[in-house]
């Protein structure tokens, strides 16, 4: 069973998500889940602030955004079976958690991780970027720009989780500004996110949904149905069970 403060943001995100007519779980809900599984006591009130209380609130949050990129991450290897990259990132990630509970993790280890996994401009997405610069055509087209969003949601995991330990060591960060605000539950993915800020977890539910709605316009009555169904499919899982594995998770010596 769940602590208090972080059912009760559950219960919370998940009426928002329904009440959304695309299903969708805006930035402000999901700050507010984050700053919940964060908090120094999770059994009181629901967290207001994303600002991290424990090393066991900075693993658990961090865990939740690796269990994201790996509902996605069969799609990367349906298409890329002979490339692991992703799963690689994603043990690092985990390597990492390892690293700041057993109270190894320092500054240099974090720019370490950072510029290996996240800042490569010759990593395996760069190169399949830079040789389909042109929109996705055909299915098959289609399958592999979708898969590799869902593999390099793995990068962006690293990225998320190595700057959640810089605010987690530092304090508010004014670089990184989604990662500072209070939990406003008003806060829109339009107002506050863009291609470059976006957070691992909803690149993952972007990617979930593109794969398999058809490059329709949006008033497109069986495209909407299409994302509806897709994002309350992803927003549910990540609420009623990829948030109590986070929870529970303790990371392996």
């Amino acid at each position: 069973m769940l602590p208090f403060g972080i059912q009760k943001t559950v219960e919370t995100c998940l009426a928002a998500m329904q009440a959304h007519p695309l299903y969708h779980l805006e930035y402000g809900y999901r700050l507010a889940m984050h700053a919940a599984l964060g908090a120094a006591d999770p059994h009181l009130a629901p967290a207001t602030s994303v600002r991290p209380g424990s090393v066991a609130g900075f693993v658990r949050r961090s865990y939740l955004r690796i269990l994201s990129a790996r509902f996605v991450l069969p799609y990367w290897v349906a298409q890329f079976p002979d490339d692991d990259t992703p799963q690689r990132i994603l043990a690092a990630c985990e390597q990492l958690l390892h690293d700041a509970e057993a109270g190894l993790m320092n500054e240099e280890r974090r720019v370490a991780y950072l510029h290996q996994y996240f800042y490569n401009d010759d990593d395996v997405f760069s190169r399949y970027s830079s040789q389909h610069d042109s929109p996705p055509s055909g299915v098959s087209d289609v399958l592999r720009y979708h898969s590799r969003a869902a593999g390099e949601a793995a990068k962006h995991v690293m990225r998320d989780v190595c700057w959640d330990f810089y605010l987690f060591q530092h304090g508010p960060d004014r670089k990184r500004y989604y990662y500072t605000l209070e939990a406003d539950l008003s806060l829109t993915d339009e107002e506050y996110t863009d291609s470059e800020s976006a957070d691992s977890d909803i690149r993952c539910a972007a990617m979930y949904c593109a794969i398999v709605t058809p490059p329709w316009d949006d008033s497109t009555p069986e495209r909407l149905r299409l994302i509806r169904e897709r994002n309350g499919t992803f927003w549910h899982w990540w609420l009623t069970e990829a948030v109590p594995q986070a929870y529970a998770f303790r990371p392996s010596p």
